[in-house]
């Protein structure tokens, strides 16, 4: 019996689970952050989160071409991100939402992060030319 490519890519990924208010803590390189995420009734949580079928350059590479455009990267989504870290102060009230999956054959979250006016970051990211689109294996 063969799956269909739709029962595949739900084989891979979990439901959606959503999430309204989150803050930056860290950026790890391009396509990783570590945020400090709401889950409702005072259930507060770190996640690392992967952008979900994007790539942006490594920061640990051995190319050093490759680590200038990372850190490139990282500096640009740090600017999109900077109002919104967890100790900074946000008079406007406003925050990251995520959209997170749990991707079965790496064990790990992988997510898209959208900010306060409703643009997706890896598209952002896509549309710039800051990452490439990824198809993972299944």
């Amino acid at each position: 019996m063969r799956l269909s490519k739709k029962s595949k890519l739900e084989a891979r990924y979990s439901e959606p689970w959503i999430f309204k208010r989150c803050w930056l803590i860290r950026i790890i390189d391009g396509d990783t952050l570590v945020l400090f995420v709401d889950q409702g009734f005072r259930n507060f949580t770190l996640q690392h989160i992967r952008f979900k079928d994007i790539d942006t350059p490594e920061l640990n590479s051995r190319n050093r071409k490759e680590r200038r455009k990372a850190i490139l990267v990282g500096r640009y989504v740090q600017g999109l991100t900077a109002p919104y870290e967890l100790f900074r102060p946000n008079p406007q009230g406003e925050y990251l939402s995520l959209i997170t999956w749990f991707d079965k054959t790496v064990a790990r979250y992988v997510g898209d992060i959208i900010l306060p006016d409703g643009e997706n970051l890896s598209q952002i990211l896509l549309e710039k030319g800051y990452a490439k689109r990824v198809r993972r294996r299944k």
